[in-house]
């Protein structure tokens, strides 16, 4: 009768390990603002904390550095569908208050979207932006952070721009500003 429940038995230690995480985890759950709780699901979810071991590669000049981990879109993309189908809201890029992952934004009741999660951002490119900060909009921003032509592209299709420009009103606007002032002329 014993025999076959000892594949599947736990030793005391392994047991309480677990019941401290589950007793921390309810009372995140139940204590703090529910904000906390859904940013920290939609990171897990999301794969945005990855727990595979570091990987390396050589540079240009044979020096070994640490391989960026790239992003699951498909998996972002369904973290947030199961968050929004809760009612939490997610806002767009921010390109003066978003960090490098989601956070919560406990003023305005909603998960701050992160940096890295967009196409073409790299971990250095999003320090980058974060060491200009504030930025009043979109020229502001081209002369104090100069970014490549498809980074740029991706945060005003994101929207990062949105809540920091005030002198043109849409994100059209602001491609369109954008655009003609890479462009050359003919």
């Amino acid at each position: 009768v014993v025999g076959p429940q000892m594949g599947y038995s736990f030793s005391i230690i392994h047991a309480l390990a677990y019941s401290f995480i589950g007793y921390q985890t309810a009372y995140l759950a139940t204590k703090w603002n529910p904000i906390y709780w859904n940013t920290a699901c939609l990171v897990v979810n999301s794969g945005s904390l990855t727990e595979d071991e570091d990987e390396y590669e050589f540079d240009d000049e044979d020096n070994i550095k640490k391989k960026e981990k790239g992003t699951d879109y498909s998996k972002i993309a369904k973290a947030i569908g199961d968050i929004t189908e809760k009612g939490i809201e997610v806002s767009l890029v921010n390109i003066n208050t978003s960090e490098l992952g989601f956070e919560p934004d406990i003023e305005n009741n909603r998960i701050l979207y992160g940096l890295k999660a967009l196409s073409n951002i790299s971990v250095d490119t999003v320090e980058k932006i974060k060491s200009g900060r504030p930025y009043e909009g979109i020229k502001d921003f081209m002369n104090r952070c100069p970014l490549t032509k498809t980074a740029m592209i991706n945060l005003i299709k994101a929207g990062a721009f949105d809540e920091a420009e005030i002198t043109l009103a849409n994100r059209k606007e602001i491609m369109v500003y954008y655009i003609s002032k890479i462009s050359e002329p003919k």
